[in-house]
């Protein structure tokens, strides 16, 4: 929207991380339509994604692109429950 031409390195071989987990979760229909609508969002802007593809260093280099943006996702947390681990 503010007129940059946008690529989108994806190690993965689809998009959404790890709301494709949660979407198999029984009742949770909601995340489903945010993939599908995050989906079609990329395809509406034009971004250029690249999927299977591990960004390198030399790939992001100054002379090919103004910002670079990494987005690691996310690890999951523990919550502190009595007997948790077994």
């Amino acid at each position: 929207a503010r007129g940059h031409d946008v690529a989108l390195f994806e190690v993965e071989n689809r998009l959404g991380g790890q709301l494709n987990i949660a979407a198999t979760i029984p009742g949770k229909i909601e995340f489903h339509e945010l993939l599908r609508y995050m989906n079609r969002q990329v395809d509406r802007t034009g971004i250029d994604v690249r999927m299977g593809c591990r960004a390198t260093a030399a790939d992001l280099g100054p002379e090919r692109y103004d910002r670079v943006i990494l987005p690691t996702g996310v690890h999951p947390r523990m919550p502190d429950i009595p007997g948790i681990d077994h």
